[in-house]
C-alpha cells in the first residue's frame, strides 16, 4: 500500500478534497504541522549512517562544552543584572523589559 501527502492552500481546499475521499471511500487522515516533522526526522533518522560509533568521552566533552556555554550565559545575565542596579535602575525586569 501507497501513500500521499497533499498540502492544502487553505481550509476549504481542505474540506474539499477530504469531502472527495470519503465520497470515494478513500482512507484519508489530516495531519499538523507537527506529524510532518515528525516523520521527516524519522525519514532522516532511517538514512543515518550508524557504522560510525562515538566513544563515550567524546559524548562528555560535548556535555561539558555546553555546560561551560550555559554557565558563561549565566554569569553574562548576572553581570549585566548587577550593572542595572548599581545603576539604581529598576533591576530585572529593566533588563528584559
Amino acid at each position: 500500500m501507497k501513500a500521499m501527502v497533499i498540502k492544502f492552500k487553505d481550509d476549504s481546499e481542505m474540506r474539499l478534497i477530504s469531502g472527495l475521499l470519503d465520497k470515494m471511500k478513500i482512507q484519508s487522515k489530516v495531519l499538523a504541522t507537527e506529524d510532518l516533522e515528525d516523520i521527516g526526522l524519522g525519514e532522516m533518522m532511517l538514512k543515518v549512517d550508524r557504522s560510525d560509533k562515538v566513544s563515550r568521552d567524546m559524548i562528555m566533552e560535548k556535555i561539558g562544552l555546553l555546560n561551560l556555554l550555559a554557565l558563561y550565559t549565566v554569569r553574562i545575565f548576572i553581570g549585566y543584572f548587577l550593572k542595572t542596579e548599581k545603576a539604581g535602575k529598576s533591576g530585572f525586569f529593566y533588563s528584559f523589559f
